[in-house]
């Protein structure tokens, strides 16, 4: 089992990441998991995919296989991301769809 912490450039605690399996590259400050990969952040975002990549150098996270991101009563779905491992910037590369609860819509 794999447990990774994420914490700001100030060190300040960010999210977990928790996957079945997983290879930290300590040449490229690469880590991989795969397996039942799960990121939750402080805010309380959660993704889940089935193969995930961390690169500690640009600090992104990266997969290019299905994912279901979960952002209070939002869910987002698609194939393939990039994103800060705080969830706060993410990119959907294809198949990309979301539903949700929506309370309001502004008057015109």
């Amino acid at each position: 089992n794999v447990h990774v912490d994420f914490t700001t450039s100030t060190g300040e605690p960010n999210g977990t990441m928790r996957a079945d399996s997983g290879r930290y590259n300590m040449h490229t400050s690469v880590l991989d998991g795969w397996g039942h990969v799960v990121i939750t952040t402080t805010s309380g975002e959660r993704l889940e995919t089935p193969q995930l990549r961390f690169n500690q150098a640009t600090n992104l996270v990266s997969s290019d296989t299905a994912f279901v991101l979960t952002q209070g009563d939002k869910i987002s779905r698609g194939i393939g991301f990039n994103a800060d491992p705080g969830l706060k910037r993410i990119n959907c590369l294809r198949s990309c769809r979301g539903s949700g609860l929506v309370t309001s819509l502004p008057n015109r």
